[in-house]
């Protein structure tokens, strides 16, 4: 299986003119896997969600912006993989990574997991320089 992924930052799809240039941006790479960050919805927004990505089979998760975060769209072909959002809180994010752990070693054959885990994993990566988190050590 040959998945195609699509990632952007396309900082705000509020605007007609935009979106429209995310859906021709969508079917020109015909993406099997669809982010969209900072995407500057701050609510529940399925149908904008559908105009951008026309595919029947299409599975999304978000989270809406809220003050200066930029909110984040993840859409899938259902036939493919699922998505997920891991939180900042290290205890939810450590239960998470076991759920997955438990997903991984039930399932036979290939799967995709399309993400924000909110959590960096090399130190070069990170702004702040080479701290190590606990999280990296995970």
């Amino acid at each position: 299986m040959n998945l195609k992924f699509f990632n952007w930052n396309v900082r705000g799809v509020n605007s007609e003119e935009k979106r429209g240039l995310v859906r021709r941006a969508i079917q020109q790479w015909r993406a099997d896997i669809c982010v969209l960050v900072k995407t500057k919805l701050t609510e529940n927004e399925t149908q904008v969600y559908r105009q951008l990505w026309k595919n029947r089979w299409m599975g999304e998760c978000h989270l809406n912006a809220i003050g200066r975060s930029g909110g984040i769209v993840v859409m899938w072909d259902k036939r493919y993989c699922r998505g997920v959002y891991a939180s900042c809180d290290t205890v939810a994010r450590s239960e998470l990574w076991q759920e997955l752990i438990n997903i991984k070693e039930a399932c036979n054959g290939p799967w995709v997991s399309c993400s924000d885990y909110n959590v960096t994993r090399y130190p070069n990566e990170r702004s702040e320089g080479n701290r190590i988190t606990g999280a990296m050590n995970s």
